[in-house]
């Protein structure tokens, strides 16, 4: 039996501005969409500027927002202290 596959285009700006971070940091769908948002989160906090701290224990998903130029902090391997100190710059 074939099950018949359709096609809906992504309507969403956030969903189809994340595509190309699927290819580019090697994501899945879901954590593009999270690193464009953060993206976009950043670029309107910098206007004020206000920072962002991603805080991700998903590897790939920490050095895609690292290569973005994005703060990060990882819990699995971070200290209290290394939170602090980005809050504080």
């Amino acid at each position: 039996m074939t099950l018949p596959i359709s096609r809906n285009p992504a309507t969403d700006p956030v969903v189809n501005a994340a595509a190309p971070l699927v290819a580019k940091h090697a994501l899945n769908a879901t954590d593009a969409v999270i690193l464009r948002s953060v993206l976009d989160l950043v670029a309107t906090l910098r206007t004020t500027g206000d920072a962002l701290v991603l805080v991700t224990s998903d590897q790939r998903l920490l050095r895609a927002a690292q290569a973005e130029g994005v703060l990060t902090f990882d819990p699995t391997t971070q200290t209290e202290g290394d939170l602090d100190a980005l809050l504080t710059t």
